[in-house]
């Protein structure tokens, strides 16, 4: 590591957290991961440190640095708007945390200021707004955050910002049931990424959520060519990531009526992931491996019951109100799977008195399962009614596999009276 001069030792006086937020900001404008930039002569860890302005940077530190970034020390000695610095402290309190805890709104309000001069902090801030609100079931603010970080990412110009914003924007569309605006907003990450050869890691969670949105419009031979150039990345990647393809894939498979495919896929990443690696995904795994057992002819209770067991330790844990309505919703699918109609009955009325904060297709399942025990009560007009309502929604929505099993259900419910 090149050594800085005796001037650059004693002349500098650099102050975090400024410091940490202006060398993060000149890494993502570089598209550098924080590994990449350490290089070999510092760790990223102690780098990471930096970012987040708990450790002071040394002269030596600093030499590396702007050596490794191109540019002169003296880019870390700008005056900084108040409020821009006010929103660097904001961030590098934010970093790293698994919830803002309370920041969203400081965070907001310091992100619509109109002297934030920089779009590469706004960037930031509407990355962990969007995240937060999506964590929390809000899709509405994570949408609203989410143009917004594309119009940002567009201005800034830097590939990488570009198709993550993307890519993240069309997996909140999809979250929506919207698969047409998914797959447009999935496509355009995916074209930037391949254009700018952007590293597995940041290619991978695009071919993810582009594949999911080809599948739900009941494109299936393009989302399985997907599937195939997935399947091999998931050796090379981390853990976590890695068992996000393979659930990808398998939701991929199950679009495609292969549920014992799907089941194979996600036992895999139940494998591959341990607790340790990301508690949160490992939970929201195991809800998902409940519900494909839940989905499958016939329903597969024993062992969805015994993944959603696993999993409640973890949700009381760490589980938002968003986990702790899917967990409700498949308890409610598994009590009537097993012929417990008066406990499915009853976990129906709590979860309609609840703020419902799930996805398209998890509301429509759900609602298919509350007009189901409507007809089962008797109320077999109104239960059906609602249920060729459900099925002409998913279809308007291209949804065409839910629209298939409502339809399928529906004429069953109607086939005791013909």
């Amino acid at each position: 590591m090149t050594e800085p001069s005796v001037g650059d030792r004693t002349a500098r006086n650099w102050t975090q957290p400024a410091f940490g937020a202006r060398l993060k900001q000149l890494r993502i404008e570089r598209g550098l991961s924080q590994g990449a930039l350490a290089g070999d002569g510092m760790s990223a860890g102690y780098l990471s440190r930096l970012e987040r302005g708990q450790r002071q940077p040394t002269p030596r530190a600093v030499a590396h640095l702007t050596a490794r970034l191109g540019v002169p020390a003296s880019v870390f000695d700008e005056t900084v708007p108040t409020s821009q610095q006010h929103l660097q402290q904001l961030l590098a309190t934010a970093t790293g945390a698994s919830e803002l805890n309370g920041l969203e709104t400081a965070l907001t309000e310091a992100v619509e200021s109109a002297d934030v001069a920089s779009p590469e902090l706004r960037w930031q801030a509407l990355w962990l707004l969007a995240e937060h609100a999506g964590r929390h079931g809000d899709t509405a603010t994570e949408l609203r955050h989410l143009r917004e970080l594309c119009a940002v990412a567009d201005s800034i110009g830097a590939p990488g910002l570009r198709s993550r914003a993307k890519s993240r924007l069309a997996r909140c569309h999809r979250s929506l049931g919207e698969a047409e605006q998914a797959l447009r907003y999935a496509a355009d990450a995916a074209a930037i990424a391949r254009e700018h050869h952007l590293p597995e890691t940041e290619l991978l969670p695009i071919l993810l959520v582009l594949a999911s949105a080809e599948a739900e419009l009941g494109r299936l031979p393009e989302a399985s060519a997907l599937v195939q150039e997935i399947l091999p990345l998931t050796e090379r990647v981390p853990a976590a990531l890695a068992a996000q393809a393979l659930w990808a894939s398998a939701t991929v498979r199950g679009r495609q009526g292969d549920h014992t495919g799907a089941q194979s896929l996600l036992a895999t990443a139940l494998e591959r992931l341990d607790s340790r690696d990301d508690l949160s995904l490992w939970m929201r795994l195991r809800l998902t491996v409940a519900s494909l057992h839940l989905q499958s002819k016939p329903p597969r209770t024993a062992e969805a019951a015994a993944h959603l067991a696993q999993a409640e330790p973890a949700l009381r844990l760490i589980g938002t109100e968003l986990h702790r309505q899917q967990f409700l919703t498949l308890k409610a699918h598994l009590a009537f799977a097993e012929g417990a109609i008066d406990q499915a009955r009853e976990l129906c009325a709590e979860i309609d008195a609840l703020d419902l904060r799930l996805t398209f297709r998890d509301r429509h399942r759900y609602a298919v399962l509350s007009s189901r025990v409507q007809i089962l009560d008797g109320h077999v007009d109104e239960g059906v009614r609602r249920l060729r309502q459900l099925a002409q929604q998913a279809e308007d929505t291209f949804n065409m596999d839910l629209a298939a099993e409502t339809w399928r259900l529906t004429a069953e419910a109607l086939a005791p009276r013909s």
